[in-house]
């Protein structure tokens, strides 16, 4: 699964997990791969960019569109992050080749 795509789904896990008894609002989010630089994601931006645009749209569904695609995209992620586009073949999110 592209890394974009596994972001979208963990905070959405977090965002719909929320709702229970227990689960508070604040979420610190890391990225680390082996040999990269880890990048942090602050709660604005989580809240600004995935959850406000996607995670309260979708309440949970597909990512799997154009639009969602460049929601992704727009998050900063480092040139290293693999940008995502929408196969109208298969109907799924791919990950574009880096160009580094």
């Amino acid at each position: 699964m592209p890394l974009r795509e596994a972001l979208y789904y963990a905070v959405e896990a977090k965002y719909f997990g929320e709702k229970a008894t227990g689960v508070g609002p604040v979420t610190d989010l890391y990225i680390c791969r082996p040999g990269r630089a880890s990048v942090t994601l602050t709660d604005d931006e989580i809240d600004k960019q995935i959850i406000n645009k996607l995670c309260a749209r979708l309440e949970p569904r597909s990512l799997e569109t154009a639009a969602n695609a460049s929601l992704l995209n727009a998050i900063e992620l480092g040139a290293d992050c693999p940008r995502l586009r929408f196969d109208k073949k298969t109907k799924k999110l791919v990950a574009e080749p880096t160009t580094s």
